[in-house]
């Protein structure tokens, strides 16, 4: 693969990428200009327009990626329950899916939400954005439902809940955990936890 200024062409993008991502965390994208983008990647601004179409398009990709990035290390979550999903491992599953409960709604998480509400906010005013976010939201959104619903199928979470409602409601209390932040009112991780899984919890003896 060709190199530029010493990288392959993909860790060229990648750094590019990555400085746009580091200059949203500091200022709303109106104020991101793609010369302040160079200066920061240390590249030529030719050099950007080689790998992104558009100011737009880099910013658009910088956004959604800053939203992914902000949501920390879910995804290893949701690996370690779809694993155990595949491998019809049951203790496995609830294990996981309650760690998975408890660090979305821990302290860390709370913080990170404030940032995210600002990037959403970012990415809804942009449209280029906002396509791009729908996309690669739905991807990982039908990665959730699909692992959700073979849980249904082996009875391991109730079957009477419809699995698209039940992640969206989760999700939008974990963000909304901002609003009682610091307050008396918060609930701990755990107390969180355990309201999410009893939600889904099969109606048998027997379950946790």
């Amino acid at each position: 693969m060709a190199r530029v200024a010493g990288r392959t062409v993909s860790q060229t993008r990648a750094h590019i990428l990555n400085a746009a991502v580091e200059m949203l965390r500091e200022s709303e994208s109106r104020q991101v200009r793609i010369a302040d983008v160079a200066q920061r990647a240390n590249v030529g601004i030719p050099t950007i327009y080689y790998h992104f179409n558009s100011r737009e398009v880099l910013l658009a990709e910088a956004q959604v990626e800053n939203f992914f990035r902000l949501l920390g290390g879910r995804s290893g979550h949701v690996d370690v329950i779809g694993d155990a999903v595949e491998q019809r491992d049951r203790e496995a599953f609830v294990a996981g899916y309650r760690q998975y409960l408890i660090e979305i709604s821990d302290k860390e998480t709370t913080e990170r939400m404030w940032q995210l509400a600002r990037v959403l906010l970012d990415i809804y005013a942009d449209p280029v954005a906002r396509e791009r976010f729908v996309a690669a939201h739905d991807a990982s959104l039908q990665r959730r439902i699909n692992i959700f619903s073979r849980a249904q199928e082996m009875g391991w979470v109730d079957d009477s809940i419809d699995p698209t409602s039940y992640i969206l409601e989760s999700g939008a209390l974990i963000l909304g955990r901002i609003m009682f932040d610091g307050s008396a009112h918060q609930v701990s991780p755990e107390d969180m936890a355990d309201y999410l899984w009893s939600r889904i919890a099969p109606p048998t003896p027997g379950a946790p």
